[in-house]
């Protein structure tokens, strides 16, 4: 599959159309962004825009996919070439997609762990005030991405999607379980405040997060 070559191909049927990016983009309910990465080869239409796509220039699925327009004695022919085409890319992406499902999983074993061991002693060494704890973040950032990774999202605004959704329970998990396990280890009543200070920092980081996805994704809108 020959993403630039379906990208000048989007790109001339919509000329020829006299649509602006802007205009079929309103027309299938994507961003002008999208149309001009489907246009440059940066991306392919996906599922559930294809369809749209094809109804609105005037062409099949297979043309879309190929790249040109088929005759009728080449579109057979064609049909077969894309469907063994789309079955060894699906096989590629499957073997891909378990890869990366097991680093996330090994991601999250490592932050469970980091739970366990390192929960009674997160972010001692750097002062609340400064609302920087290390350990803190690369918790939140371990879990976010094993999360990312077995969820077998690729495409960035997915992403996004999923860290909107799930930073602020991954946050709030965080937060609890460090209190829980930080009180059941603390000798010395008076230092229970800086503890829980530094607790709190990962709702912080998660807040801030979200916001960074919720910027981003209005962007993309």
């Amino acid at each position: 599959m020959n993403q630039i070559k379906t990208g000048n191909y989007i790109a001339g049927l919509r000329k020829e159309k006299n649509m602006t990016q802007r205009e079929l983009a309103e027309r299938i309910n994507v961003s002008d962004k999208t149309i001009s990465k489907w246009e440059t080869g940066k991306s392919m239409p996906d599922l559930d825009c294809i369809g749209k796509l094809c109804e609105t220039l005037g062409v099949s699925v297979n043309e879309i996919i190929s790249g040109e327009s088929l005759s009728a004695d080449d579109y057979s022919r064609k049909a077969e070439e894309t469907i063994m085409t789309l079955m060894e890319e699906n096989e590629k992406n499957k073997k891909g997609n378990m890869a990366m499902m097991i680093v996330g999983i090994v991601m999250l074993i490592i932050a469970i762990i980091m739970l366990f061991f390192g929960g009674g002693s997160m972010g001692m060494s750097i002062s609340p005030a400064l609302l920087i704890d290390f350990p803190s973040l690369i918790l939140m950032t371990v879990f976010m991405t094993g999360l990312i990774l077995v969820s077998g999202k690729r495409d960035k605004t997915a992403i996004f999607e999923l860290i909107d959704k799930s930073v602020m329970s991954v946050g709030i998990f965080v937060c609890l379980f460090t209190v829980i396990v930080i009180l059941s280890r603390l000798d010395d009543p008076s230092a229970i405040g800086p503890h829980l200070a530094v607790c709190i920092l990962s709702l912080f980081y998660a807040i801030i997060i979200k916001l960074v996805a919720i910027a981003y994704l209005a962007g993309k809108a």
